[in-house]
C-alpha cells in the first residue's frame, strides 16, 4: 500500500540531493528555521472509489516551499527564489516520481512565489487495488493481553 506518507519521504530525499546539507522540514515548520531550507506538507488528500471497479484513486496535494538565505535587511535575492523554485520543479517534470516500487503520476503542478520564499505544489495521482485494503482489513488483530502487574504499597 503507498501512502502520502511514502510520497513525502522520497521527495524528502529528492529535494536533499538538490540541496545538500540543508534542512528539509516535514509537515511543521518551527519558529525561528534555519535558512536557506525547505518544506514539505500534505495539503491536502482525496479519494475517487468510482475509478474503477476494482481500484480507489488518491490523489495527494503535496507542497514544497523553499526558502533561500537573507541578507543583513532581512531581504532574500530574487533571482536564489527563482532558482531555487526551479530546482523544486525539476524534480517533479519526469511527470512522477518512483516510491516503493510504484510510479505516482504527477497530474497537477501549481507555483507561486514571494520575495522571500517560493513554492511548487503538486498534485499526484495513482491507484490502488482494493485487495490492498481487504489484505489490511483482514491482517491478524491482537485480541488477548497479558499485562504484568504489580500492586504498589505506600
Amino acid at each position: 500500500m503507498l501512502y502520502p506518507q511514502d510520497i513525502i519521504d522520497r521527495l524528502k530525499e529528492l529535494v536533499e540531493e538538490k540541496f545538500p546539507g540543508e534542512p528539509v522540514y516535514l509537515d511543521t515548520l518551527p519558529n525561528g528555521f534555519q535558512r536557506p531550507s525547505n518544506y514539505i506538507t500534505l495539503g491536502k488528500f482525496t479519494g475517487d472509489a468510482g475509478f474503477a471497479p476494482r481500484l480507489v484513486e488518491f490523489s495527494p496535494v503535496i507542497e514544497l516551499v523553499t526558502f533561500p538565505e537573507r541578507d543583513a535587511h532581512a531581504l532574500s535575492s530574487q533571482r536564489e527564489v527563482n532558482r531555487r523554485q526551479m530546482l523544486l520543479t525539476a524534480i517533479l517534470m519526469p511527470g512522477f516520481i518512483k516510491v516503493k516500487g510504484r510510479a505516482p503520476k504527477v497530474a497537477k503542478l501549481e507555483l507561486e512565489g514571494g520575495t522571500d520564499f517560493a513554492s511548487v505544489t503538486a498534485t499526484f495521482s495513482y491507484a490502488v487495488s482494493r485487495e490492498e485494503f481487504l489484505e489490511l482489513e483482514n491482517a491478524p488483530v491482537m485480541e488477548e493481553f497479558a499485562f504484568n502487574v504489580r500492586e504498589r504499597k505506600e
